[in-house]
């Protein structure tokens, strides 16, 4: 079986490519040719250059394929070129459906975002929640527009599913809770907000698209999330596994609104990246918790604890030299992690 998969540099990417490999598929990726293709795992894989926002690249890429991974998007709080949500999340998407469609493919599973659920103030959002109808961001905003696309698709015919992680954490990620955890622990963020946000360990999202393309409904969607809890108690969490002492503060939300004002005027001179964009704070301040129930009930997805998820991603932190920790829980730590490794060699049934 011939599989494509677009972002397999990115974050998830490099998580999902190794599982295809052991299943044996034959594997494809589509990557801009300025993209570190040292980050893949070694094997037979066939490197196409290319954009997901250039139709006849994808056409290409798509060509002969059964299964398609569509991870390719952009996931930023802000760019210069706000059209470059749109270009890439929802224009890749569209590349990515038609090319699926001329070609048969077999079974197309796109990732998505828990915003698009747009639950007002104090809402659990999940796939029947009805929009609010607007939107604090171009990237909620995109990834909205790209959700209909693909429902116009499945309505048109095509296998597609989705599936839509809420803030994902773990090893591998630098792109999205991964910074501000090594902030945390390194002391250099001293202060979170009191907000609720939704989390997922980013093996259960692999374990998630794995399913959706096995089980999934086409035109469904699936929320992946494994923990609903605030952004305060979330670092604060990561720091006592950590065993690091950092005093994380419960910020106000109009000390947030002054960092936003300094930075804007600062940013008239320098031109520089806003520290956190109006649009990003608002959105902050609104929070977001989501139930991942049906993913639980039609994918069969067992969620990893933030305990686990938590202590995985400090161990892959330490040993990239992104973090510092206390010498007295190093040995602990140390030997905790040497434990794992006799026993994945001595009680694993793994084929090797």
């Amino acid at each position: 079986m011939l599989t494509l998969v677009t972002g397999a540099t990115g974050t998830l990417g490099r998580r999902l490519i190794p599982r295809i490999l052991e299943r044996g598929d034959q594997l494809r990726v589509l990557v801009r040719p300025d993209s570190d293709i040292s980050m893949l795992p070694e094997g037979d894989i066939d490197i196409l250059d290319g954009d997901v926002t250039d139709a006849d690249d994808v056409m290409e890429a798509v060509k002969n394929c059964n299964s398609v991974f569509h991870l390719a998007g952009l996931f930023k709080e802000w760019v210069p070129e706000q059209r470059l949500f749109f270009d890439v999340n929802v224009g890749g998407t569209v590349n990515i459906l038609e090319a699926a469609k001329l070609h048969n493919a077999e079974r197309v599973v796109c990732v998505g975002s828990a915003t698009t659920c747009g639950q007002k103030f104090g809402e659990t959002g999940d796939e029947a929640t009805v929009h609010r109808g607007w939107f604090f961001t171009n990237y909620e905003r995109s990834k909205w527009e790209a959700e209909q696309m693909v429902v116009e698709a499945a309505e048109a015919g095509v296998p597609v599913t989705m599936v839509c992680p809420s803030l994902i954490f773990g090893p591998g990620d630098l792109a999205h809770s991964g910074p501000r955890i090594a902030d945390a622990l390194n002391r250099t963020v001293t202060a979170s907000i009191r907000s609720p946000a939704g989390y997922v360990y980013i093996d259960d999202v692999v374990e998630g698209l794995l399913a959706a393309e096995a089980r999934g409904k086409s035109g469904e969607k699936y929320i992946l999330n494994g923990i609903n809890i605030t952004r305060l108690e979330f670092l604060k969490t990561a720091a006592e596994i950590a065993g690091v002492k950092a005093t994380i503060s419960d910020a106000a939300p109009w000390q947030y609104r002054v960092l936003v004002g300094i930075d804007s005027v600062k940013r008239i001179f320098t031109r520089g990246k806003p520290v956190l964009t109006k649009e990003a704070l608002k959105a902050t301040l609104h929070g977001a918790c989501y139930d991942s129930s049906k993913a639980s009930r039609e994918l069969g997805i067992k969620f990893t604890s933030l305990e686990t998820g938590l202590d995985e991603t400090i161990e892959w932190l330490y040993q990239e030299g992104l973090i510092e920790l206390p010498e007295d829980v190093l040995p602990e730590r140390e030997e905790e992690v040497d434990g794992e490794r006799t026993k994945g060699q001595t009680g694993g049934d793994n084929g090797e």
